[in-house]
């Protein structure tokens, strides 16, 4: 098969499209660099041409390796020199014998496909449709964790790489002292971007207090769930799945705004399962009641400690929030 970068590319895209999916610009741009990159080198596109492009788009990514003791611009001129290696013995692997995104056979067996699909499927497990970069990096891990699992670290030339975890050094299947970093902990560092410092649960007719401690918080840096602040990520989506996973997996605390308006309402209720099943199963403190009167609310213990912003000014319960996340 004659492969021209961008065919391959109208490929990517067609495929990506199918599954009703479409790339953010940067995501995109990362994905041509990768093709018009081992074109031009006509070597196969293995997975340390993707940690390439993405060491060297990604400023994220980039921050990440440094903070846990790597250092990205020594591993991207190392990077390709090691791209002119195979470029001029690439041993039959040239950019004519790989396969386009799409192709339906042996997918496991080619970086491209087993790749994409590991970023469809964690895309959808988000319940997004846009293509981010760190989708990218993510799948770009876990293809590493499933294809080279730690246990049979053991199995590599290099004895360096026989470790107990993976490294980022790990997925070039060589030793790189410059990225030596491992990959749970770019994984966490990843999952924090997705996390909200605070999820507030309200019912409409307390918004007042709400928006006045979203501001706040906001203005001060902190990330907070805030559904006036989240109008464009809310649209379209299914928002009961959605918003069960905000509450009970993708904040650090939920402040229960507690009223007789919050106790009627079908989609507090849903907030405040999720809520309660998170600060069960973490058994943490997660939920930070806010009282506005003596409702009481199912499945909340009187025994929990509470704010009463009758008694507090919204100035202080601000400051109490900073002081509970930081």
């Amino acid at each position: 098969m004659d492969l021209t970068s961008d065919s391959v590319l109208e490929d990517l895209q067609n495929y990506v499209k199918d599954h009703g999916l479409f790339f953010s610009t940067s995501v995109f741009k990362i994905f041509s660099k990768i093709e018009h990159l081992c074109r031009s080198y006509n070597v196969y596109p293995f997975p340390g041409e993707y940690l390439l492009v993405l060491i060297e788009e990604v400023p994220l990514f980039q921050q990440i390796i440094i903070k846990y003791g790597g250092e990205p611009k020594l591993a991207v001129s190392m990077l390709y020199n090691k791209l002119k290696e195979r470029d001029e013995s690439n041993g039959g692997f040239d950019y004519n014998s790989s396969e386009l995104y799409s192709i339906k056979s042996q997918r496991e067996l080619c970086t491209r496909s087993h790749l994409l699909d590991l970023v469809i499927e964690g895309v959808k497990k988000k319940n997004c449709r846009e293509i981010q970069d760190t989708d990218l990096i993510e799948a770009l891990l876990d293809l590493q964790e499933e294809d080279n699992p730690v246990w049979e670290n053991g199995g590599f030339t290099e004895k360096r790489l026989h470790t107990p975890f993976n490294t980022v050094s790990h997925i070039l299947g060589y030793y790189c002292r410059h990225l030596w970093v491992k990959l749970d902990d770019i994984r966490r560092e990843l999952y924090k971007i997705n996390i909200y410092d605070l999820a507030i649960s309200f019912a409409g007719e307390d918004r007042d207090v709400a928006k006045d401690i979203a501001y706040s918080l906001t203005k001060q840096g902190l990330k907070v769930f805030y559904d006036e602040y989240e109008k464009g990520t809310l649209w379209g989506k299914d928002l009961y799945s959605h918003l069960t996973e905000v509450y009970s997996k993708k904040a650090r605390f939920c402040l229960m705004i507690i009223s007789k308006y919050y106790a009627r309402k079908q989609w507090t209720t849903v907030e405040r399962k999720a809520a309660q099943a998170k600060a069960f199963q973490e058994n943490e403190e997660y939920i930070l009641p806010l009282r506005l009167d003596e409702t009481q609310i199912p499945g909340l213990l009187p025994t929990i400690g509470y704010i009463d912003l009758r008694q507090t000014s919204i100035e202080e319960v601000v400051e109490l929030l900073k002081k509970k996340i930081f």
